[in-house]
């Protein structure tokens, strides 16, 4: 049997993903937008004085709530938080977290069988710095057919890319493909593809067609997985600026 490709981009989102991602979006730009306007207080933008005392009483409040460490750190705790959240603000508003989001739900392999029902077990076997191997099983149906499908990957973490391929060969002669995430008119796209000859008899144009079936509905679970985590990371980030208790004026 031939090699069966595929490759798969994210399908037309439903409508309960794109409430989920207008939400995202709206908690994005509230929480980028408090942490930037925190930061143009603190310089006095908002009464139009624009001077260093603002941002000497920010201080004195720092040095209050971190009474515990010496004097002479105060000033840099003062600027560290002032730049940490000009960061955290201005990447919440153009959406570069959202990378940093979809790698993480992606390499977060032994949680996958919870958000990709079709995966049945997901298994690190070997862990290191820009790889693993991971042993998965999991199933496919067509019609009233379900077949069961054994899986070890090794896989190359790379910066925007995961490239894998199946080393035990139980139920592929070949089995290789890639998740990569791109930047696309301001959204971030995520590609999945795949060249799998199967070992077992079955018709390439099934086979073809059952890989684009199941791979775009694994685009559309890790869709809602990087949306269900960016926000709740948003949620904690706002938590945690609240509890630091530090002025902004």
């Amino acid at each position: 049997m031939r090699p069966v490709a595929a490759a798969v981009a994210a399908p037309e989102p439903s409508s309960e993903v794109r409430l989920e991602r207008a939400a995202m979006v709206y908690a994005r730009l509230a929480l980028g937008s408090a942490f930037l306007s925190a930061v143009a207080g603190r310089f006095g933008i908002w009464d139009r004085t624009l001077d260093w005392a603002h941002f000497e009483r920010f201080m004195h409040r720092t040095a209050e709530v971190n009474a515990f460490m010496p004097a002479f750190t105060i000033p840099f705790l003062a600027w560290a938080a002032t730049a940490a959240e000009i960061s955290c603000g201005v990447a919440l508003i153009i959406g570069v977290h959202l990378r940093w989001v979809a790698l993480a739900v992606l390499t977060d392999y032994e949680q996958i069988p919870r958000f990709m029902p079709d995966v049945r077990t997901s298994v690190v076997r070997e862990r290191a710095v820009g790889w693993a191997v991971v042993e998965q099983e999991a199933v496919s149906s067509v019609m009233m057919f379900t077949k069961r499908v054994h899986l070890v990957l090794e896989i190359e973490e790379q910066r925007d890319a995961l490239i894998f391929r199946d080393r035990c060969g139980r139920n592929f002669v070949r089995y290789e493909g890639a998740w990569r995430i791109s930047e696309q008119d301001g959204q971030t796209a995520i590609t999945y593809e795949l060249t799998a000859e199967p070992s077992f008899d079955v018709p390439g144009f099934m086979v073809k067609r059952i890989f684009r079936r199941d791979a775009a509905q694994m685009i559309e679970h890790l869709q809602r997985e990087i949306a269900a985590r960016a926000a709740r990371g948003a949620g904690v980030a706002h938590r945690v600026r609240d509890r630091s208790n530090l002025p902004n004026r």
